[in-house]
């Protein structure tokens, strides 16, 4: 069968793609081994270091900049105050609805 490679086979039972068959052995031989590289638990160990140290950064930048703008300071107070609010709000609807046995329409 001579063809262009980009060109549809002639008959359904030639596939497009081959099947790609993986043999589990290689795969293993694949990963590094302990001798050549570091333990692996070492890597994510450094790896969590550097991702907490990297958010605590963050967060004292955030800390300072709360501490030092009253606007922003104001600002995520109101904003954390009303979330939590309106939370507060429909559990307190449900609470009553159930404690006094009324319909939601009756507490709302």
């Amino acid at each position: 069968m001579n063809r262009e490679p980009n060109e549809a086979p002639d008959s359904e039972s030639e596939p497009l793609l081959a099947p790609q068959h993986h043999n589990i052995h290689e795969e293993a031989t694949d990963s590094p081994s302990s001798e050549t590289s570091e333990p692996l638990g070492e890597f994510f160990r450094q790896r969590l270091r550097k991702i907490y140290k990297a958010f605590r950064k963050e967060i004292n930048t955030f800390v300072q900049l709360f501490k030092h703008s009253r606007n922003v300071s104001l600002c995520l107070t109101v904003f954390l105050v009303t979330t939590l609010a309106r939370t507060v709000t429909v559990i307190m609807v449900q609470y009553i609805s159930n404690r006094y046995h009324w319909t939601i329409a009756q507490v709302s």
